[in-house]
Parts: C-alpha cells; structure tokens; sequence
C-alpha cells in the first residue's frame, strides 16, 4: 500500500510519562580518531504517546564518566512528528586526550506535553566507539607544506588542531591544521568548502555569516521561528511555512541567484471562529465540505468498527485540482488548537451499561424517580448476546445527568444508539461544564470513581491534549460538492474496502478528516 499510513487504533494502554516508538544510528563508523569530526544520521521514529510532544531532546548517557567530557556529541533538531520517518544528522568529535579504548554511548529522548510535563521515551539507543589513537609527533607539519593534490580522503577538525591526510602511497600522517592552507579536499575556504551543500547550521559553525549562507540549486532561505534558526527549503515549502507563520523570508540576505516571485494567496474569507470551528464564506449554502486538522488524541481514538483506518497521501495534483482542499487546510491552521475540554475513553460495552446503571441508581436515589427517566431504550438481553459470537446488534439510549466532581461540573456523553455489532468497544465522553446547569446532577467522589474508573480516566485526560480543529465551507451542489465526493470516492477504490476505512488524507504529516454534508 504505497503513499498510505495504516493507523490501527490500539495505543490507549500507553503508559501515561511515555512515548513509544525507535531510533538507531546510520553510518556511524566501527571506529573513531580522536581529533577528527564524524558526520552521520539517526533514523527516528515516534508511534504511539499518550500526549501531543511538544518538542524532542536527546539525552546522552557516557560511560566511562571519567571520559564523558570529551566526547562532544551534537544533534540537530529532532522532529516529534508521528509514524513519519526522521533522519536526524549527527556529529561526534572526540578530544585527543581520551583515554579510554572503548566508549558505550545510551541515548534516549525527552519531551513534554502541552501542559509542560516531561514525557521520556520507552526505548534507548546504545553504541559502542572504538577509539584508534594515531601516533601524534612532536613537531607536526603544516598542511602548506603538502601539495593538496597529493591528498586524498583527508579528515580535519574544526578548532584548528589536527587532520589526517591520506595519501596517495597508502600513508597517513597527521598534520597540523593552518586556516589558509588547510587539510586538501577538506578546505577551509568557503568558496572550495562547497558550502551549498552544506546544511545552514553547519555553515555558521564554519563561522559563515548568516548573511552570506547558501543553498543548493532550486532552494532558498528562510528563517524558521520554530528553532531561531535559518534553513534551505524549497519553494512550495517556503510557501507553505509562511502562510503558517512558522517561516520569515531573509530577504536580501539571500545568496542565490534570482528566483521566480511567489504567487500571492488569496486571504481567507472568514465568515466566524466559534471555539475550534472556523466557518468560512459562504454559510448559506446547503451543500458544505468540512475538514477537520486531526490532534493527537482525537487520531488515536480515530476508528471504524473492526477495520484498520487509512489515510491516504495528498498530492500536489489533486490540491492543484481541487484549490477548496489548500483554502480549508489553510483555515485548520488558522487558529491555535485550544486544550481539550472534552475527552473520551475506549470502553466495552457491558461495562458502559454497567457505568450507566450506577450513575442511574445515584440519581434515583436523590430525586427518587424512575429507569424510565434515564433509559429511553434498553435491549434486555445484553449478556446473551455477548455471549453469541455473532452480530445481533444492541439498542442503548441513556441520558446521564450532569457529574460533579471534586468541585467541578460535568456533562457525560448521552448514548442514543443502534450498534451492528455488540461486541466492538465503545467509549465513554465526558464534557467540562462551565457552570452547573440547573438540571438534574449527582455528585461522585472518590470512593465512588473506584466503581467507574474509566470516568474519572477520562476527567483527568481533560486539559492535557490539544483539540482538532475544524474548517467548513459551503458549495454549489452540482458541480462542486459531486466533483468532490467523486474524487474522494475515487480515491477510496484503491483500497480493499472490505478490510479498511479509509477516513482522509495525510498531508505534511498532519492528519486530515474530509466530510461532506448536505441539508
């Protein structure tokens, strides 16, 4: 299933401080020379966390300790996005002074949530460095006592200290670094160094001048606000960070030659914000497409029943196509996600109507009324039916009313449903209230929540995660809102429906959900 990430919903047992996923290292060498600089990658990966990361740092355990300070190890910044791929650059310089033959490298990583708390990964990185030390003389030679072109494959520090030539007879003599006549190929000189092909980052720490950074053909500079720091990107993604405002352009400060102007974007039509909605022009429309910017938690708890949920890859062809897709994807970024003020939890059915039937009984007990003030509708015989592998479907219409608890006020999810399938899991949703109704409540306190702990998991989930938000936009029937509906279901024959649901799309590793409503 190419350009398609498969989401099985299964991550809701994650323990609550950590996040699941995999990393290992890429070209790192067998064996290591004190004084030379080492570039190679980390390939990461994040699946499963039961909170939004916000930012991601590696934490590096040396052993041994006596030697930990002189080994500099640097990576540059660590995407936390989900189930995508990373391959996070590295560079690993070992001090001349070492004196260990062997080091043990443990990484792990580090983030937080939205409310600030510290999430540390479940697995650890290791690595075991091999430490070759080459006979150093004591009156090294300069590198402009060498021809250059006499060298190949030379490594060279970069505080001015040593480099390893290899030559061509097979010898390798360390020689002492000299700014003007550096290590050969290795240069110094910003005009033979090939900067270009060098990330920005490297570049300053080269001592280039942010003014004068480049980049490789076909890519321009920017600013990005995420880590204060520039970068070459393309110009669709240049594009796509400044309508975000996660990007500023360096303007003249650009050493690239001259570059096509950017087409400008239309300003979006806003019509409302109400909480996370965005409405956007025009509203009296019967025909309306919504797309709504999955977070985090609502794309765990995103699920269909027995099958796996796919999202499919966006590409550039179907945004030229369909110009409404960009305009809402735009709108979901328009506002900030708020923190959740609702939450719901993965729950079988048999324990819901027993969490129904004890809130029930709390409220009979304090306004002494009936089950059929609360159960519109009941099958009878649940257990039986549980009991039966086969799908005989399960009717449940409860109304709760209103929980407090520990002083604040909440609402529960009514349950006002046919199920096909009994025996699928079901969930719980609880809603904070600003102010208690003047409608039925009962009161739930501790001893109580021992009897429905899956609510009080739910209370808590409360303010930790950060809502989806949703942009809607109406259309003319025909030709626009068919046109759409035929291009997503014609997206959909790529899959065996049979087995998957196919939900949305994935677009800049961030999850949409495409709706299509009509009056």
């Amino acid at each position: 299933m190419i350009g398609c990430i498969t989401f099985v919903p299964e991550v809701l047992g994650a323990k609550q401080n950590l996040f699941e996923g995999s990393s290992s290292f890429e070209r790192l060498p067998d064996t290591i020379i004190p004084g030379a600089l080492y570039e190679f990658e980390l390939k990461f990966q994040i699946t499963d966390s039961p909170y939004w990361l916000r930012g991601m740092s590696p934490i590096v355990d040396i052993t041994p300790k006596t030697d930990a300070s002189s080994v500099h190890i640097n990576f540059e910044r660590i995407p936390n996005g989900f189930f995508a791929i990373y391959r996070v650059p590295v560079t690993l310089y070992v001090d001349q002074n070492i004196s260990s033959e062997k080091i043990f490298l443990n990484i792990s990583f580090v983030s937080k949530n939205s409310s600030g708390d510290e999430l540390r990964s479940a697995w650890s990185e290791s690595a075991v460095l091999n430490i070759s030390q080459l006979p150093l003389p004591a009156e090294l030679p300069s590198s402009q006592d060498y021809e250059f072109a006499t060298m190949s494959g030379a490594s060279c520090t970069y505080d001015s200290s040593v480099c390893f030539g290899m030559f061509h007879n097979g010898t390798t003599i360390p020689i002492q670094c000299d700014y003007r006549h550096s290590c050969g190929i290795v240069s110094f000189d910003k005009d033979a160094y090939k900067l270009e092909e060098k990330p920005p980052l490297k570049q300053i720490k080269h001592g280039i001048p942010i003014d004068e950074i480049q980049c490789k053909d076909d890519f321009v500079q920017v600013f990005k606000k995420s880590n204060n720091s520039p970068a070459c990107v393309s110009l669709d993604t240049k594009a796509k960070l400044m309508q975000r405002g996660w990007a500023e352009p360096l303007g003249d400060i650009i050493k690239q030659k001259t570059v096509p102007s950017e087409p400008e974007l239309t300003p979006l039509d806003i019509a409302s914000i109400e909480d996370r909605f965005v409405h956007l022009n025009p509203t009296d429309m019967c025909a309306t497409i919504s797309l709504r910017l999955l977070s985090h938690d609502d794309l765990k708890q995103t699920k269909s029943g027995t099958k796996d949920v796919v999202f499919f890859e966006l590409d550039e062809k179907s945004l030229n196509e369909f110009p409404i897709l960009g305009e809402l994807i735009r709108a979901t970024h328009y506002i900030e996600s708020p923190s959740n003020e609702h939450s719901k939890t993965e729950i079988g059915l048999r324990e819901l109507v027993d969490y129904e039937f004890f809130i029930m009984e709390k409220a009979i007990a304090k306004y002494n009324d009936t089950q059929d003030d609360y159960f519109m509708k009941l099958d009878g015989n649940l257990d039986e039916k549980l009991a039966d592998p086969k799908k005989q479907g399960f009717s449940n219409e409860f109304v709760a009313p209103q929980i407090v608890y520990r002083d604040k006020s909440y609402t529960m999810g009514s349950t006002v449903f046919w199920i096909a399938d009994e025996h699928e899991m079901q969930s719980i949703s609880i809603r904070l209230q600003d102010d208690l109704k003047d409608e039925k409540y009962i009161t739930l306190t501790d001893k109580d929540m021992d009897s429905v702990p899956k609510i009080k998991q739910t209370i808590e989930k409360i303010g930790t995660e950060l809502e989806s938000i949703v942009a809607f936009k109406g259309v003319p029937e025909n030709p626009d809102w068919n046109n759409y509906r035929e291009w997503f279901d014609q997206k959909k024959t790529a899959y065996n429906l049979d087995d998957v649901y196919v939900k949305g799309f994935v677009h800049d590793e961030e999850y949409y959900d495409l709706g299509f409503l009509i009056c």
